[in-house]
């Protein structure tokens, strides 16, 4: 959905991700509210800030972000309650305030109340190296009820690691378990979503992970993104559980969407992996994904059935399509060119697909080369074959 107040809340979410606030830039800063006896205490460690919200009192309802202000590197934040106020915007393990700072092996970690934004590991336009967020429990990120916010729709979800500038987000990790629920019913499609890294300008998104082990996701996954120039590389999502209700999966993403200002990804995408472990009903999953005449290479997507119980993989809308992809290059009125080169798709053990399922090693525009991309097919049961597929293109082999 696209209206003028949805353009108008991106800016500010891009505005709000590249600066910082000026009472989070001076001396350590107590809570954001203690009214409601929502306290967040310190205990300094060797290096960093451990920032700990306990107990079931109601959370903050005022406007703020929580930030650790002492350190950019080795923080720890942990929310925890069952309070039904929320922390209203963001919150963040490690910030960079000077614009050559790193935020650096910082740590989130929510199990319970909500966040009504956004949840961060680490922001800097230098290097959002190694940070973690840990979402589990009754955690909810994402809030719909905002009387201050007259939008329809709001960008919402949890990044590992972002790399705005120069900045090159690498081995962030995302995991979401238990009974958490990440997205609220007026999630903005496209802005909303789950990603190991993110990066906003020229640095490379590499080898960053999200892990689904639980819960109810309603925004989309991706492994690594790039909004800008940098290549996306070594990026990795692996579903073992939970419900995703979201429209798409994708281990590596770098592209323009023409209907979303501010949207400007221009890399390659290579080596990223998708690997699916338990039932999905989504409507693309793509190893790697880049705009025309780019290259899309050596990503892979995995769907492995354990056991004897196959898994079920099929499209999110009834009668709708699934899109599996190896390496898909975006294609504008379909003349464009750009590789999907050496990617694979691979079927493991138990597996059924649903409806309608199609199948591409690379899928490109008419100009475009699917080259040296793979099927691999190794199912534990000859029961489940034929296996159904209503398209299967762009494969060597």
């Amino acid at each position: 959905m696209k209206s003028a107040s949805l353009k108008k809340c991106c800016w500010v979410l891009l505005l709000l991700l590249l600066t910082v606030p000026a009472w989070a830039t001076g001396e350590e800063v107590k809570g954001l509210d203690t009214e409601q006896g929502a306290d967040y205490t310190y205990t300094a460690a060797t290096t960093g800030v451990l920032r700990t919200l306990e107990g079931n009192d109601d959370f903050p309802d005022k406007s703020g972000v929580l930030y650790n202000t002492l350190s950019d590197d080795y923080n720890v934040i942990k929310v925890t309650g069952t309070g039904e106020g929320a922390i209203p915007a963001f919150v963040f393990g490690g910030v960079s305030i000077e614009e050559t700072a790193d935020a650096t092996h910082n740590t989130v970690t929510v199990t319970g109340g909500t966040v009504a934004r956004w949840v961060i590991g680490g922001h800097s336009t230098s290097s959002a190296n190694y940070n973690k967020v840990t979402v589990s429990g009754s955690a909810q990120i994402g809030e719909s009820d905002d009387d201050d916010n007259d939008d329809e729709s709001v960008p919402q979800g949890i990044e590992g690691g972002v790399g705005a500038g120069n900045g090159s987000p690498t081995g962030n990790h995302v995991i979401i378990g238990g009974d958490a629920v990440i997205g609220s019913e007026n999630a903005a499609e496209y802005w909303s979503k789950v990603a190991g890294g993110y990066g906003l300008g020229t640095g490379a998104v590499q080898s960053n992970t999200v892990e689904i082990q639980g819960g109810e996701i309603n925004v989309r996954v991706v492994g690594g993104e790039g909004n800008g120039s940098g290549n996306v590389t070594g990026n990795r999502v692996i579903i073992a559980g939970g419900t995703l209700n979201g429209t798409r999966i994708n281990g590596g993403l770098s592209v323009t969407e023409p209907e979303q200002e501010g949207s400007s990804g221009s890399g390659n995408t290579s080596s990223n992996v998708v690997d699916i472990q338990a039932s999905v009903t989504t409507g693309e999953i793509h190893g790697g994904e880049v705009d025309a005449d780019h290259t899309a290479s050596e990503n892979r997507v995995r769907l492995w059935g354990k056991g004897n119980t196959p898994i079920t993989i099929g499209p999110k809308e009834e009668n709708g399509t699934l899109d599996i992809a190896g390496g898909v290059v975006r294609a504008k009125d379909g003349t464009d060119g750009g590789a999907a080169a050496n990617n694979t798709v691979g079927i493991y053990g138990a597996v059924q697909f649903e409806d309608k399922v199609d199948l591409y090693g690379g899928k490109v525009g008419n100009n475009g080369s699917p080259d040296g991309n793979r099927l691999v097919l190794a199912l534990n049961d000859k029961s489940l074959l034929p296996l159904k597929v209503n398209t299967l293109a762009g494969f060597a082999s």
